[in-house]
């Protein structure tokens, strides 16, 4: 009991502090968990620990029986530059990110249970000459249970807790008028914020001793309108999406995965409606339904060390004229990473993703060419008891 205690408070403060995560796949990470990051973000048909109760909750009835906490850390550089024309350009300011992740998990028997916290995503920028911030952070405190109708098939669902804030000075380009400023002055909270639910089910079922399928369904999450500091703002919600993948063993030590998501952007992401005291304005999003394809691999080196790789696919969800403010225009990743056993209570995963530059030439207002490329990394610690 004591240690539950503890994964709630710390889920808590997670969700609380999540932290700017700079837009991946439109504003979700590619990866969740550096076991799953490092192989291309694949998640669906394996045990990737405590993250999949937001990945695929049904893969927690693939692993060992016990008790488990993963405590992990990301950090994200993302490099944007705004190419205004008639020689004049500016880098965006923010350039470091820090995301935190608790989750606690048990398996015994046929059940799986757990309690946890994950960074959800975000997007944002910081142009100080043209007088343009944003800022958008979404955390989750997740609920997962999973259970194994049989030796083949296990079914698994999450209860998500949804927060939202958001930061936005906003100038005019053209006259220099500032229309929209609120900003709490954090790199964890927002002055606007608010939250909802939503849910995850997920299946996986194994065709051979070597070859496992998963898939899984992310439900909409609606968001309340995000209010503070005299502003509003609405029609900010969380995409539903569809995933499934298989992980195949041809070796004992080598393990091959693939996944492919949709993610229904289109149906999330349309017109955010900002307001300000007597200022009011929609900001037209109209993204687009994204494709993604993650390959992996994992090889088992040693007895203790598990080396990892993979790619991540994905077309560009964004519209034009609001890419300088919301830069999610970032399509491939190559990532990278290991995990090391010290004991059969305690180990060490840790990935890096490189995403190579993507250009973006935008009309007016926002006039110019957008540029955004990033580095991700994560480093987890995990207990096993």
């Amino acid at each position: 009991m004591r240690v539950i205690k503890s994964i709630v408070l710390s889920a808590l403060l997670v969700c609380g502090a999540a932290g700017t995560a700079f837009a991946t796949n439109g504003l979700l990470l590619e990866g969740y968990g550096p076991v799953s990051h490092a192989m291309g973000g694949t998640s669906m048909a394996f045990d990737n620990g405590a993250a999949a109760m937001t990945n695929n909750p049904a893969t927690l009835g693939l692993a060992p029986e016990g008790n488990r906490i993963d405590i992990a850390v990301g950090m994200l550089r993302p490099n944007v530059r705004w190419d205004m024309g008639q020689g004049m350009s500016e880098r965006s300011d923010s350039r470091s990110f820090v995301m935190p992740a608790v989750g606690y998990v048990r398996r015994q028997g046929d059940w799986a249970y757990g309690i946890g916290a994950y960074a959800l995503g975000g997007m944002g920028t910081d142009y100080p000459d043209a007088g343009m911030y944003s800022q958008l952070v979404v955390g989750k405190v997740l609920l997962p249970i999973a259970y194994n109708i049989s030796d083949k098939l296990t079914v698994g669902g999450t209860l998500e807790y949804i927060k939202a804030d958001m930061d936005l000075v906003m100038t005019d380009p053209q006259y220099g008028m500032r229309i929209f400023d609120f900003r709490d002055g954090s790199d964890f909270t927002g002055a606007t914020s608010g939250w909802g639910v939503s849910g995850k089910l997920g299946i996986t079922y194994k065709l051979h001793e070597r070859v496992t399928f998963g898939s899984a369904y992310q439900f909409k999450g609606e968001l309340s309108d995000l209010t503070g500091d005299g502003a509003r703002v609405k029609n900010l919600n969380m995409p539903a999406s569809w995933s499934a993948g298989f992980a195949v063993k041809p070796f004992e030590n080598v393990m091959l995965t693939a996944d492919y998501t949709r993610i229904f952007w289109s149906d999330a992401m349309k017109t955010l409606h900002v307001s300000q005291g007597n200022i009011a304005m929609p900001l037209k999003q109209n993204w687009k339904d994204q494709d993604v394809l993650a390959l992996g691999v994992a090889w088992d080196i040693l007895p203790q060390l598990t080396l990892r790789g993979g790619v991540n696919f994905a077309n560009n969800p964004i519209q034009d004229n609001v890419v300088p403010l919301f830069p999610a225009i970032i399509r491939n990743h190559y990532t990278t990473g290991f995990g090391y056993r010290f004991n059969e209570n305690h180990s060490v995963d840790a990935s890096f993703g490189y995403a190579p530059k993507v250009e973006v030439s935008n009309g007016a207002p926002f006039t110019g060419t957008v540029s955004h490329s990033q580095t991700t990394s994560q480093l987890m610690y995990s207990i096993k008891f």
